[in-house]
């Protein structure tokens, strides 16, 4: 891929590490027309309603003659313009949702609570599929409004709730999920029946089938690699460290002025604040119903419980505790309306709106200013990226986090079977080691922690050794006993 005179700025925030393994793909179903990886590799571990429109602005920039860099913010401000219409999807639903006298202030109070949740923030510009799939569920979310009111489902709402449901599937197949229990849920309270839930399924299962026959033709398996290379299931030694980091996602979805990844502390001061505005309610006898009059709704109890049904099956299956608050974003679906319901209960809030956006704001700004003003990368790999062009451009790279690094050079190939069906097979074989033997992977770039965690200590003592060129990074490079610098790179090295 050129990127033009220049090297690309954004490699580093808002964008991430994952979400560059689905803009790499999106960049060559744009140029080649294929679902491919670095190296040709077919490419499952994607989710690909999202990598599809990705591809889309991909093509266009390109057509247009843009460079990396356009492609980047292209993507972000396609990002934030997913945000307000989420923003306007939960003012929506809440608006529908709340007491006639109080309707107009809490559909403002959603939007604004949306919009200056931070956590939304990074996870709408973070370059993966959340900000579609957030969308679609909250699609899915309206027409069980209809159902809801009609007291059941006709034809049309049969057919909406199919097609909503096939696009939330597409876009995340983790959804199947979520439709399940709230088809369950819809049947036990008579709101559809038995055939029109086997029809709705049947629509969404249409839709989502195409990807997973692609996936199953590929690799022989109807999970995406992404999805294998993910999940272990926990064990006694794990159990704690998972619940630990689900109830710190649970608590930033469940107040969305919460940035949970930033620190600990931070959600401590959050909760504490929270638990006092909620005492604030209780002191009056007016104010003490307000929650349970916006948990009253029978939808939204319907909704909770679909939601949260992810919380154990991620605690249980996946081990990617760092991505549990994008795992469980789908909750703000359903916790935002309830938290902007319960606030426009307050006749101080609703004549203090000003105030109350202010306030959102300003909270906003300080968590940007932490999360992404501190003057540090907050990927390492962001400078292994510029290294490997420069030193190790002719090379064959090898790297387990290859986000970042596989996107800016087509020579890395991917060692954590995300989106290499060789490497996850190799690793469950524990066979990794021959595996990048026979690849011919030369040269090894990741964080010290990731290589020695996965490859055997005395593999890489004996085959490797540091590169002659130092990475001034938190990441390594490794390159095999006896091997050198590409020519051109020693000219490069030495010119003054």
């Amino acid at each position: 891929m050129t990127t033009g005179s220049h090297w690309p700025l954004l490699m580093d925030k808002p964008l991430g590490e994952d979400g560059f393994y689905m803009l790499t793909v999106a960049d060559n179903i744009a140029t080649t027309g294929h679902i491919r990886y670095n190296g040709g590799l077919p490419a499952t571990g994607i989710q690909p309603l999202a990598t599809m429109a990705f591809a889309a602005v991909e093509w266009m920039v390109r057509q247009c003659g843009g460079s990396s860099d356009l492609v980047l913010r292209t993507i972000l401000v396609l990002g934030a313009l997913l945000a307000i219409v989420f923003a306007l999807q939960l003012g929506q639903i809440t608006k529908e949702l709340s007491p006639p006298a109080i309707k107009k202030d809490a559909a403002t109070l959603a939007f604004l609570l949306t919009l200056s949740s931070f956590t939304l923030f990074r996870l709408f510009t973070y370059g993966l599929e959340t900000g579609f799939y957030l969308i679609a569920i909250a699609a899915v979310f309206q027409v069980t409004i209809s159902i809801w009111r009609r007291q059941g489902t006709d034809l049309r709402n049969t057919l909406l709730l199919g097609l909503a449901s096939g696009v939330a599937g597409a876009v995340r197949i983790d959804f199947g999920l979520v439709f399940a229990v709230l088809v369950l849920m819809l049947l036990l309270y008579r709101w559809i029946t038995i055939g029109r839930a086997v029809a709705a399924g049947c629509i969404a299962l249409a839709l989502v089938s195409p990807w997973l026959w692609f996936v199953h033709r590929v690799s022989g398996s109807w999970l995406p690699t992404s999805g294998k290379a993910e999940s272990t299931l926990v064990a006694g030694t794990t159990l704690f460290e998972r619940l630990g980091a689900m109830a710190l996602a649970v608590a930033g979805e469940c107040m969305p002025w919460c940035y949970a990844v930033v620190s600990h502390s931070a959600v401590v001061v959050c909760v504490v604040s929270t638990f006092a505005v909620l005492g604030w309610f209780a002191s009056n006898s007016d104010r003490r119903h307000a929650i349970n009059n916006a948990l009253r709704s029978r939808l939204l109890q319907i909704w909770l419980l679909s939601l949260f049904i992810l919380v154990p099956v991620y605690v249980a299956l996946f081990n990617s505790t760092h991505f549990y608050y994008r795992y469980l974003a789908p909750l703000c679906v359903a916790t935002v309306p309830v938290c902007a319901i319960t606030l426009a209960q307050s006749e101080w809030v609703r004549h203090n709106m000003r105030s109350v956006t202010t306030a959102l704001c300003v909270g906003f700004a300080l968590w940007a200013a932490v999360a992404l003003h501190t003057g540090h990368i907050g990927n390492s790999q962001t400078v292994a990226a510029g290294y490997i062009h420069r030193y190790f451009a002719q090379s064959h790279v090898g790297s387990f986090q290859s986000g970042v690094v596989g996107y800016f050079n087509r020579n890395v190939e991917n060692l954590d079977g995300k989106l290499n069906q060789g490497a996850l097979q190799a690793t469950a074989r524990h066979q990794l080691p021959q595996f990048i033997d026979q690849e011919h992977i030369n040269v090894l770039v990741d964080w010290p922690s990731v290589l020695y965690a996965n490859l055997p200590r005395t593999y890489l003592q004996r085959e490797w050794t540091a590169c002659p060129v130092p990475l001034h990074s938190e990441s390594i490079c490794l390159i095999r006993r006896g091997g050198t610098l590409p020519q051109d790179s020693v000219s490069e090295q030495q010119t003054p």
